[in-house]
């Protein structure tokens, strides 16, 4: 794959916009037949838009070289034209050369597509004016070979530049237009009036075709950009589609939060990359007598109240820091990063009186409402493996000692009020 293919496929998977309508259109093109094909305005512009780096070089190759070459024809000059007209061709081959350099310049420099049909149609236009009125003023027999070359010129524009369909029937009726002009300037002899109404449908006709077969090319175009849109959109469906599986296949869905298989994902990296000189907090948390709950009340209501206490734990953590899964069952786990025993302590408090202070039904429940024990962990990154244990057992015996209250692992317990 050419660089500049590479860059027209990168341009083509930016080009895909998020809007349905826009999907729907392209879903649409792909059932029209190629000769048929006509792009929407908005697709359109999708489409010159993402093929403008590509449209952007071959334009500037195209007139750099057809710069060059009206330049390398200078020396040619002498073998055609009179010695007094030598200044004057030479003049008029420089001033065209640097306009059609300068015309390059501004394509190189335009960072989206919009006035490349204009700069087509004025080089081309210049190319004309040039060959026909040097010809016409310095040698009338020349004037016709002159004007040829251009509109060979402007043929190979129209075949190779890929401008707009409205600036390409411009383009090829303002040479066309020239190129009679000029032909029907030519005294007789050297041109006889037949001749030039015979090279003037011959040459006329022939940029009318190439217009028409540019027309047939653009539409293959549009044909593999619709189709490429078409792949990309339905790698962006499977791609969304992963990421809803992937996001599912970690998070928990009674609670919306993270599940035992995001937690071990998470404490695994931690374990890796975490800086040595920070400490890592982690507690466990419990639901107090769960199962009397889910007895005395059902278990949609247990749900509820798991469902409303995940709340309460992620309300009181530090948003985009800390980290909470349901461990399983009524139990859940948090992680925090970068604190110390006593500041995981304090943040285990607040998740408990909250808990408490929500006073959700539980009849079997302390004070008959949904109260949570927790055991409080922590350790540097290299005692990682052993931090869910001791908070385990921290929770363990908070269960012990009587329920909705913190313990520490290193038995220091916090007291409710």
């Amino acid at each position: 794959m050419t660089r500049s293919e590479a860059e027209e496929r990168a341009a083509h998977r930016d080009a895909v916009p998020s809007d349905p309508g826009f999907a729907e259109a392209i879903e649409a093109l792909t059932r029209v037949r190629t000769r048929e094909l006509r792009l929407p305005p908005a697709i359109h512009a999708a489409f010159r838009q993402a093929t403008w780096q590509s449209r952007k070089k071959i334009i500037r190759a195209w007139l750099v070289s057809i710069a060059l070459l009206n330049a390398l024809c200078l020396p040619l000059d002498p073998l055609l034209a009179d010695e007094q007209a030598l200044g004057a061709f030479a003049a008029a081959r420089f001033g065209l050369t640097m306009f059609l350099l300068a015309a390059a310049w501004l394509i190189h420099a335009m960072a989206k597509p919009g006035l490349e049909g204009v700069i087509m149609i004025a080089c081309c236009a210049a190319v004309m004016v040039v060959a026909g009125a040097t010809g016409l003023r310095y040698g009338p027999e020349l004037t016709e070979r002159y004007i040829v070359h251009a509109a060979f010129v402007a043929g190979s524009g129209v075949m190779v530049t890929r401008i707009a369909w409205r600036d390409t029937l411009i383009l090829t009726g303002v040479s066309i237009a020239l190129f009679c002009g000029f032909l029907l300037q030519i005294p007789d002899p050297p041109l006889s009036m037949n001749a030039a109404a015979q090279m003037a449908l011959f040459y006329g006709g022939g940029l009318a075709g190439l217009t028409f077969a540019r027309r047939a090319h653009d539409r293959l175009h549009y044909r593999v950009f619709v189709l490429t849109m078409s792949e990309r959109l339905k790698m962006r469906e499977i791609e969304a589609m992963n990421s809803r599986l992937f996001a599912m296949a970690r998070t928990d869905p009674l609670t919306s939060l993270s599940n035992r298989r995001h937690f071990d994902e998470v404490y695994g990296a931690l374990r890796i990359g975490a800086d040595e000189r920070s400490t890592i907090g982690l507690f466990m948390i419990d639901v107090d007598r769960f199962k009397q709950l889910n007895d005395e009340l059902g278990h949609a209501a247990g749900d509820e109240r798991l469902a409303a206490v995940a709340g309460l734990i992620r309300s009181e953590l530090r948003e985009g820091v800390d980290f909470v899964a349901r461990f399983g069952g009524e139990e859940f786990v948090v992680l925090l990063p970068d604190v110390v025993l006593e500041e995981a302590r304090a943040i285990a408090e607040r998740v408990r009186a909250s808990v408490e202070n929500r006073a959700l039904l539980n009849p079997g429940g302390l004070a008959g409402v949904v109260t949570v024990s927790i055991g409080v962990a922590a350790a540097p990154p290299g005692r990682l493996e052993r931090l869910v244990e001791e908070a385990d057992a921290a929770l363990y015996a908070a269960k012990q000692r009587g329920r909705n209250r913190v313990e520490l692992a290193a038995g220091a317990a916090v007291e409710t009020a």
